[in-house]
């Protein structure tokens, strides 16, 4: 606006010298100075109007530029943030998996801990029992006797198999399967199973032990498959036996 007024005055000021008003200009040297003088003021106020636009746009271009960084910015933060709650989550979920498997794991090791007490309760609580009190009818009775005495003497040896008794019995194995067949009408592992449970059938009946004692001192390791057996050869659980026959003898 300063340079606006400055050119009109000095337009004034030229004008008034060309018509004779102001009588000080003394000649036709000053009248072409102050033309030059006003034709500079002119394109100085031209070229300061040109310059402040150039600046105003550019200064209008970098805020808009800074505005959409800004906005940018913004957004990237909000995308960071979700980010991290979604890392949250998933760390959360990952500390909620790893305390339940640690509670299984612990579990297990109770559980294992508590099969490792049965066993060792069941060794040290010593129970001896004799084949008298199973009843085999065969016309073999050294051969059956000496079977019957060495399953007796490893009732509680789970490890004890066909294997182990053909080899103890000293007799070919074929030969022993028909003599085990024609006797008792059964193969040679449902003979050692048989003894087991008629045994074991003794035990739930006759004595205090815990069904699961019961189960490792005939030779199960697994006290639920034990059971199964149970159940399939007597028609009842060793609980329910228990119940039903532990007042009134087994059953012949």
């Amino acid at each position: 606006m300063a340079l606006v007024n400055g050119h009109a005055l000095m337009k004034l000021i030229f004008l008034a010298s060309v018509s004779g008003h102001v009588g000080f200009y003394a000649g036709e040297g000053t009248v072409v100075f102050l033309c030059l003088a006003c034709a500079v003021l002119v394109a100085l106020s031209v070229w300061m109007r040109h310059r402040y636009s150039a600046l105003r746009k550019r200064m209008q271009q970098e805020l808009g530029c800074t505005r959409a960084g800004l906005a940018r910015a913004e957004a990237e933060l909000e995308e960071l943030k979700l980010q991290l709650a979604e890392t949250g989550k998933a760390l959360r979920e990952a500390e909620a998996r790893l305390g339940r498997s640690r509670t299984e794991s612990e579990n297990t090791e109770d559980e294992l801990d508590r099969v490792r007490r049965e066993l060792e309760s069941v060794k040290s609580r010593k129970y001896i029992s004799g084949p008298s009190g199973i009843k085999v009818e065969s016309p073999d009775d050294a051969l059956m006797k000496k079977a019957l005495e060495l399953v007796e003497r490893n009732m509680d040896n789970s490890e004890y198999d066909v294997d182990a008794f053909v080899s103890d019995m000293a007799i070919g194995r074929t030969v022993l399967y028909g003599k085990v067949k024609e006797c008792t009408g059964m193969s040679i592992h449902e003979f050692i199973l048989d003894i087991r449970l008629k045994r074991a059938c003794q035990l739930v009946c006759g004595s205090s032990f815990t069904i699961s004692e019961i189960s490792f001192m005939t030779g199960f390791t697994n006290p639920k498959y034990f059971s199964v057996c149970f159940k399939r050869r007597f028609g009842l659980t060793p609980s329910g036996y228990r119940e039903k026959y532990a007042s009134d003898g087994i059953p012949e």
